[in-house]
């Protein structure tokens, strides 16, 4: 998604909770928004980068203005994470921050999100495997903390997202 002045939520507005079972990697090129993460809220700008992992709650609203916000958020699900098997048990921080590393992947979305809905599948999974690629390249990873209750979730969530057309049961999730 392209977020800019018209799109982005107002900070009056009632923002919708956001929990899903894929990544999001937000990058703010101009103005500022505001991310709730762990119950606080946070005001990022101009040259921020986000990595959300999998199952994080996060809620966004625009700060104090709209005027001038651009900004992406990508939802990289998990048919594009195949490449990266790592990505099951280890993350990126949260807010990443490094200059020049931070550029080169704004430099990825700048190109790819304006063809994004002109590729194919192939295209799609390589922009996803690129920009992966540049993070992995660039930040460190690190392992979640209480891992096998995370993995309990993710294999849960997983389990809905392939059968969610099904009847699902606590029975069947346990």
């Amino acid at each position: 998604t392209r977020y800019s002045s018209e799109r982005f939520p107002s900070r009056n507005a009632q923002p919708t909770p956001t929990f899903h079972n894929s990544i999001e990697i937000i990058a703010v090129l101009e103005g500022e928004f505001d991310v709730m993460l762990a119950g606080d809220w946070r005001t990022f700008g101009k040259g921020s980068l986000l990595y959300l992992d999998r199952l994080t709650p996060h809620l966004t609203r625009a700060a104090e203005s709209v005027d001038g916000l651009h900004a992406y958020a990508l939802v990289i699900s998990l048919p594009y994470l195949t490449r990266f098997p790592e990505l099951r048990d280890m993350a990126f921080d949260t807010v990443l921050t490094g200059g020049e590393a931070c550029e080169e992947i704004f430099e990825l979305i700048r190109w790819g999100y304006p063809r994004f809905n002109g590729m194919n599948a192939e295209m799609k999974t390589g922009f996803a495997t690129m920009l992966l690629g540049a993070m992995k390249k660039n930040f460190s990873l690190h392992e979640r903390p209480s891992k096998k209750q995370y993995t309990i979730l993710l294999d849960m969530a997983e389990y809905i997202s392939e059968h969610y057309a099904e009847p699902i049961t606590l029975e069947v999730l346990s």
